[in-house]
C-alpha cells in the first residue's frame, strides 16, 4: 500500500515549479517522479489465532496400582484352584473353577426347548401362510364379485344414458319434422295464392300476345304502326325502317317485360304451368308424408321415454345389489378374513417369542457355565485369598483380592481454580533427575483432601516408562492450568 504525506509535498511541488521558473526549462523535474519518490511502502499480515497455555509445577508422588476385588458371578462348589495368597497372576488366568454339573442339566433342558420353540414356530408359520393363501383367495373372490356388480351398474348407466341419447334423436327429429311442416304449410298457401294471380297473368300475357300477333301479322308498315300507336305505343318510337314483325317486337318491349315473341310464349308457358297447380299437389303430397313423420316421431319419443324410465330402475337396482353386498356380504366376509389373519399373526407371534425367551434362557445357562471358570481381571500380586479346595463360593463375597501391578501414577494435589482448567486425557510431564516423560490425566477428584485441602490429581506413566519409577518416589510435574 502506498500513501503520501500531501503537505510537505505540496510545498515541494511548489519549491520545484518555482525553481524551474528561474533555471530554465533543462533543469525542470518531472512532478510525478517526484511524488512517486515521496511514497511510504507499508507490509500487511494476517492474524494467527493459536492457544496460550500458563504451567503450573507440582510435586507428586509414585504410587502403585489399585487393589481389584475378583468376585465370582455365580455361587457353587469350588472344583479347582489354581492360585493361592502370594502369587502373581496375569490378566486372564483362571484363578478357580466352580462345579458345573448342575449347569450342565440346565444347558441340555434349555437346548430341548430351544428345538422344541423351534419346531412349534415353524408349525405355526406353515399354517399361517395356508390361512393367508385361504384369505387371499377369498379376498380376490370377494373383489372379483365387486367388479361384477360394478360393471352390471356400469351397463345400467350406459342403458339409460343410450336411451336418452337415442330420446334426444327422435326429439331432434321430431321438431325438425314439424318445422317442415311449418315451412310446407306456409308453401302451400303460397301456391294457392300464385295459382290465383298466375291464372290473372296468363289471361294478360294472352291480351298482349293476341296484340302482338295483329301487329306481326299487319299487311304493311303503316298498318302495323297504327295497330300499335292504338295500343299505347308513341309513334315517335316507331321508325319508318321498321317491319311489322320488328314493330311487334317494339310494342312488346314498350309494354312488357320481354323482347320478343319467343320470351313471351315462354312466359305464358311458366305461368299456365304454375296455374295448374301441379307444384300445389307436390307440397301436399310432401306434407302428408312429413305428417306421418311426426306422428312416428311421437311414437319414437314415448319409447324412448319408457325405455329411460326402465333403465332408471334397472340403475337403483344394480346400485341397491352393488351396496348390499359390500355392506352385507363382502363387509362380512372380510371381518372373518381379517380375524383369521390377526389369529394366524398372534400364534406365530407366540411361538416366536417362546422361541426367544428359550434361547434367552440357553444363552443366560450357557453364561452361568462360561462363569464357572473365574479368571483374573488384571496383573497382580495375590494379598486376600478366601476360598479352599472343594469349598463353596459366592457371588456375594470377594474370592481373591489382586493388587494391579499394570500400572503405575504419578499422584499430585492442586487448587480448585487448577483443577477447574484441568480435563481427563490432559497431557503431564515428569521431570525426574533432569530427564522428562510424559503421563496422562486419568482421574481428577471432585472433593477436597480432608488433610491437604487440595483437590487430587492422578496420571497414568506409559508401558515403557513405568519401569523408571519406584512406588513412593517423590517427582516434580509439570502441566497446564489455564489456557
Amino acid at each position: 500500500m502506498k500513501m503520501y504525506k500531501r503537505i510537505p509535498t505540496l510545498l515541494l511541488g511548489i519549491s520545484v515549479i518555482a525553481l524551474a521558473g528561474c533555471k530554465g526549462g533543462d533543469d525542470y523535474m518531472d512532478f510525478d517522479m517526484m511524488m512517486e519518490e515521496s511514497a511510504i511502502n507499508v507490509e500487511t499480515a494476517y492474524p494467527v489465532v493459536r492457544t496460550i497455555s500458563q504451567s503450573g509445577s507440582y510435586i507428586g508422588t509414585i504410587e502403585t496400582g489399585e487393589k481389584v476385588s475378583v468376585t465370582p458371578r455365580v455361587g457353587g462348589y469350588v472344583k479347582e484352584k489354581f492360585f493361592s495368597l502370594g502369587d502373581f497372576v496375569n490378566a486372564g488366568d483362571v484363578l478357580f473353577t466352580i462345579d458345573d454339573s448342575s449347569l450342565q442339566l440346565e444347558k441340555k433342558k434349555a437346548e430341548a426347548d430351544v428345538k422344541d420353540a423351534n419346531a412349534s414356530l415353524a408349525k405355526d408359520k406353515a399354517e399361517n401362510e395356508a390361512t393367508k393363501y385361504e384369505v387371499n383367495e377369498t379376498l380376490y373372490t370377494l373383489d372379483i364379485k365387486t367388479q361384477e356388480n360394478y360393471n352390471d351398474l356400469q351397463k345400467a348407466i350406459r342403458s339409460e344414458y343410450e336411451a336418452r341419447l337415442d330420446l334426444y334423436k327422435a326429439c331432434e327429429e321430431e321438431s325438425a319434422h314439424k318445422k317442415e311442416g311449418k315451412r310446407l304449410e306456409e308453401l302451400i298457401a303460397s301456391d294457392k295464392e300464385g295459382i290465383e294471380m298466375a291464372k290473372q297473368f296468363v289471361q294478360e300475357l294472352y291480351g298482349f300476345k293476341d296484340i302482338y300477333t295483329s301487329i306481326k301479322s299487319a299487311a304493311d308498315h303503316d298498318a302495323a304502326k297504327t295497330i300499335a300507336v292504338n295500343n299505347g305505343v308513341n309513334e315517335a318510337d316507331i321508325p319508318d325502317d321498321k317491319t311489322p314483325a320488328q314493330i311487334a317486337d317494339i310494342y312488346l318491349n314498350k309494354k312488357t317485360m320481354y323482347k320478343n315473341g319467343t320470351e313471351l310464349d315462354k312466359a305464358i308457358e311458366s305461368s299456365e304451368e304454375t296455374a295448374s297447380g301441379a307444384v300445389l299437389a307436390q307440397h301436399e303430397s310432401s306434407k302428408r308424408t312429413n305428417d306421418l313423420n311426426i306422428l312416428s316421431d311421437e311414437v319414437a319419443t314415448e319409447k324412448q321415454k319408457g325405455n329411460i324410465a326402465t333403465a332408471q330402475e334397472d340403475i337403483e337396482l344394480k346400485r341397491k345389489i352393488a351396496v348390499d353386498y359390500e355392506i352385507f356380504t363382502k363387509a362380512k366376509l372380510w371381518a372373518a378374513s381379517q380375524a383369521k389373519l390377526a389369529a394366524g399373526d398372534a400364534t406365530v407371534l407366540s411361538a416366536s417369542t417362546r422361541l426367544s425367551k428359550a434361547q434367552i434362557d440357553l444363552e443366560i445357562v450357557e453364561h452361568k457355565l462360561a462363569d464357572t471358570r473365574v479368571t483374573s481381571p488384571v496383573s497382580g500380586e495375590i494379598v486376600e485369598c478366601k476360598i479352599e479346595d472343594f469349598g463353596s463360593a459366592s457371588e456375594q463375597t470377594a474370592a481373591y483380592t489382586i493388587i494391579d501391578t499394570s500400572k503405575k501414577k504419578a499422584v499430585f494435589y492442586v487448587t480448585q481454580d487448577a483443577k477447574n482448567n484441568m480435563a481427563v486425557g490432559q497431557k503431564v510431564t515428569i521431570d525426574k533427575g533432569g530427564e522428562q516423560y510424559s503421563a496422562t490425566v486419568d482421574s481428577i477428584s471432585d472433593t477436597v483432601d480432608e488433610k491437604k485441602l487440595l483437590y487430587r490429581i492422578s496420571a497414568v506413566l506409559g508401558e515403557d516408562d513405568k519401569a523408571d519409577f519406584d512406588a513412593g518416589m517423590s517427582v516434580r510435574l509439570i502441566t497446564a492450568v489455564k489456557k
